[in-house]
């Protein structure tokens, strides 16, 4: 559902990974002119509580020239209330400094 609800981002494609492996991803988001930018990222970890919140946490990057982030981090949150589920997110774009290949 992210990808509906994050309008952010374009497209999010999950790749496969083997029980115990953390969810990795690529995504895309227009930018206009027919224009897009192309990354990776990783979920870092996930909660779910009795109240049916979910919460996901994830880290992003991006080696595209046209993409003004190079790292960032942050999370998705799913809230049921009265009137549906509410989504919540925020993300930090300075908190990651190490080169790509480390991820």
């Amino acid at each position: 559902m992210h990808g509906r609800w994050d309008l952010r981002f374009s497209q999010i494609e999950y790749l496969p990974r083997a029980a115990g492996e953390t969810q990795k991803f690529l995504y895309a988001t227009r930018i206009g002119a027919g224009l897009q930018i192309r990354g990776e990222g990783e979920s870092t970890g996930e909660r779910d509580d009795s109240s049916g919140q979910r919460t996901s946490a994830l880290k992003f990057w991006s080696k595209d020239p046209k993409s003004l982030i190079e790292f960032g981090s942050g999370y998705w949150q799913y809230v049921p209330d009265e009137r549906g589920i509410r989504f919540l997110t925020s993300y930090d774009t300075s908190s990651f400094s190490a080169p790509v290949d480390e991820y």
